[in-house]
C-alpha cells in the first residue's frame, strides 16, 4: 500500500471522528510569480476560537522527533495565508524512491519531504497543536484531497504502480499536489492537476 493511500485513509478517518469546519471557499496556492510559495484559506466557518495560528511542519528524515516549521501565520478572520520558506535543511528530505514508485521516477537522487503528515496544523495560544486543516472533498465514494510537497530538483513520477495511478510533474521548491481516491472502484490517482468539479474546500479537524 502506497504512503497516499495511508494518507487519503487517514483523512478519512478523521472525517468519522472529529468535528469538521468547511470553508466556502475554495482559496488554493500559488508561487505568486514572486518566488515564494503560499497556501491561502478564507472564510473557514464553526467555533475556530481556540485556533491562535497555523503552522506548516516538516520531520527530520532520521529522527521523526525533530520538526521544522516551514511556513507560519496567525489565524485571523476566519482564515490564513501560510508563505513557505524555500530554505529546506537536507536532513528533513527523504530519498524520493521512499516516497513513490522507484520505477516511475526519472531522477531516482532527487530527494523530497514526506508528505505523510503535509497539511497545515493548527496551534492555540499556548503553542499546543488542536487539529490540522484539509484542503478537500469527499462526496460517496469518491474523496479528493490536497497535499504539499518540496522537492529538490526537477523531477517527474508517471505511470501506474499496483494500480495507483501517477502523473506528477514537480519543479524544485513547493509543489501542489491533488489526489483522488474512488473506494467503489479501488482507484488511486496521484496529479500535479487539480481535478475538475473536485470542489475542493478548506477543513478545519480538530
Amino acid at each position: 500500500m502506497k504512503k497516499f493511500r495511508v494518507f487519503a485513509t487517514l483523512i478519512v478517518v478523521a472525517l468519522c471522528t472529529t468535528t469538521i469546519f468547511t470553508s466556502c471557499n475554495n482559496d488554493d496556492d500559488d508561487d505568486n510569480g514572486n518566488g515564494y510559495f503560499e497556501i491561502r484559506a478564507t472564510n473557514v466557518i464553526g467555533n475556530t476560537s481556540g485556533i491562535a495560528t497555523a503552522r506548516a511542519v516538516i520531520f527530520d528524515y532520521y529522527d521523526c522527533y525533530k520538526t521544522f516549521t516551514v511556513g507560519k501565520a496567525p489565524f485571523q478572520n476566519n482564515g490564513f495565508t501560510l508563505r513557505f520558506t524555500n530554505e529546506v535543511p537536507a536532513s528533513f528530505l527523504s530519498p524520493i524512491t521512499k516516497e513513490f514508485p522507484s520505477n516511475l521516477v526519472s531522477d531516482r537522487n532527487a530527494r523530497v519531504t514526506t508528505f505523510a503528515y503535509s497539511v497545515p496544523f493548527a496551534f492555540d495560544s499556548s503553542g499546543n497543536q488542536i487539529g490540522f486543516f484539509g484542503f478537500e472533498n469527499e462526496r460517496g465514494n469518491e474523496h479528493f484531497w490536497t497535499f504539499w510537497i518540496y522537492a529538490d530538483r526537477d523531477v517527474t513520477i508517471i505511470g501506474t504502480s499496483s494500480g495507483d495511478e501517477f502523473n506528477l510533474n514537480l519543479r524544485r521548491g513547493w509543489n501542489t499536489i491533488y489526489g483522488h481516491s474512488n473506494y467503489s472502484t479501488d482507484v488511486h490517482r496521484v496529479t500535479s492537476q487539480r481535478p475538475p468539479n473536485a470542489n475542493l474546500q478548506w477543513q478545519f479537524f480538530g
